[in-house]
């Protein structure tokens, strides 16, 4: 086949700009998934607590030791609290229940 050399350069010049368009395509199909990639980072990371904020909220979680054991002898003081009216009830029960029997002894011994 008997080419000549302007129409052998104009049809290399064709094929790389089919190929430089080609490569521009995939670069830009690229890059559009890269930033699309950025921007869901951005989100993700604007919804992180910063430093500050954390900081702010274990605040209150803070507390010396004593102030533990302050909180610790206040629940133990609260749950004696609630074993003692568990325990004083049975004590009214059985108190009551020996009043009956002391009065039903005295009947039976009176005979009556």
């Amino acid at each position: 086949m008997d080419v000549s050399l302007k129409e052998y350069v104009d049809l290399r010049f064709a094929e790389n700009q089919r190929s430089i368009e080609k490569a521009e395509r995939t670069m830009n199909s690229r890059l559009e998934g890269m930033n699309e990639f950025r921007a869901t980072l951005k989100d993700q990371a604007s919804r992180f607590l910063t430093r500050e904020e954390v900081m702010l909220m274990l605040k209150p979680l803070e507390k010396s030791s004593d102030e533990h054991a302050k909180d610790i002898k206040s629940l133990e003081l609260t749950r004696a609290e609630l074993a003692g009216k568990a325990s004083q009830k049975s004590v009214y029960i059985a108190w009551v229940l020996s009043v009956i029997g002391i009065v039903i002894s005295v009947i039976k011994l009176l005979g009556v």
